[in-house]
């Protein structure tokens, strides 16, 4: 019931004062050899130093792993770091070049991947 009020008196408030609630739009972040769009949750990779140093931005941007859903690593890339994905508990979706011909240890830990997709 607390709550219901609560709620009502803050609509009115909204209201009475103008104030609008409007969506966030979408944000694309991005670092050495990666970038990010926050509305898709695609996180496309560049260059080799894009799976190990993604995550380092981590600290300044406010994406978090979890917002991670689909990765695309770009041709040309031909490693993926150890680790690189791990954690990234909504990832389920990968796409890894032919030009890809190492993958570190436990770089998909973690993650529920079920689409791997290999370009011809």
């Amino acid at each position: 019931m607390k709550k219901r009020i609560l709620a009502g008196l803050i609509a009115v408030v909204m209201v009475v004062s103008g104030i609008s609630v409007v969506p966030v739009s979408a944000q694309v972040f991005s670092g050495d050899g990666w970038s990010f769009d926050s509305e898709t949750g695609t996180l496309t990779v560049t260059t080799n130093e894009g799976t190990r140093n993604w995550h380092t931005g981590r600290d300044t941007v406010t994406f978090m792993f979890d917002d991670v859903r689909t990765v695309i690593i770009q041709s040309g890339v031909t490693s993926i770091g150890r680790g690189a994905f791990w954690g990234c508990m909504s990832l389920t979706s990968i796409t890894i070049p032919n030009s890809v011909t190492s993958i570190g240890g436990g770089a998909f830990r973690g993650s529920r991947l079920t689409s791997i997709t290999i370009p011809t």
